[in-house]
């Protein structure tokens, strides 16, 4: 049985290292952060404003 919750949480992250490879589109931004030891992808969704977080 499979049971699914609405879990609504929201946490505060800071990354720190050199983006890269930045597409942004409508409705989300892909990019890649390398902090010098390897890098992650990351896909922010979501509406907002240019020039806000």
């Amino acid at each position: 049985e499979h049971r699914s919750r609405s879990v609504r949480r929201r946490d505060n992250v800071s990354l720190v290292g050199m983006e890269s490879g930045k597409a942004e589109r409508n409705m989300d931004v892909h990019f890649t952060l390398d902090d010098g030891t390897g890098s992650v992808d990351f896909i922010r969704w979501g509406v907002w404003l240019p020039g806000t977080t």
